[in-house]
């Protein structure tokens, strides 16, 4: 009976929660729109249209570098490469990836001399880290 009434009540804390949110986010839109239109409420067609094309350009331009950057690769060292890793089959029915300590070192060495990979290579600091705790977790 506890656990109902705080899950109802936890329920409750976070509707209204999200209704402040909103109301907060709906005030800040008015107030953004109210200033929009005191700004341009003297302008002509002619320089409504090309305010609204040149934000349009000034965004939709930053939203395609946004995009483009990561996959173009520019500004990122090449010689950053990730070692492949051996799995080896704990029995017949059932094959996991061990983790060797060699593999191990290797890991945490390559962790050491590249103190940027976290920034780098995001994801592969990340695969880095999984195996150094499957590492830890085989040893269990």
């Amino acid at each position: 009976m506890k656990k109902e009434v705080t899950k109802k009540n936890s329920e409750i804390l976070a509707d209204k929660a999200a209704n402040k949110i909103a109301n907060f986010i709906l005030c800040l839109q008015k107030m953004f729109a109210t200033a929009m239109y005191k700004l341009s409420k003297n302008w002509q067609r002619k320089q409504q249209w090309l305010f609204l094309c040149t934000i349009c350009l000034l965004f939709g331009g930053a939203g395609v570098i946004s995009i483009l950057k990561p996959v173009s690769g520019n500004g990122l060292p090449k010689n950053i490469k990730a070692e492949k890793l051996t799995a080896y089959p704990e029995h017949e029915k059932k094959s996991r990836i061990l983790i060797t300590d060699d593999e191990f070192k290797k890991v945490h060495r390559f962790k050491q001399d590249n103190p940027q990979i976290q920034q780098v290579r995001p994801g592969l600091f990340d695969s880095l880290s999984v195996v150094e705790q499957l590492y830890y977790s085989q040893k269990k």
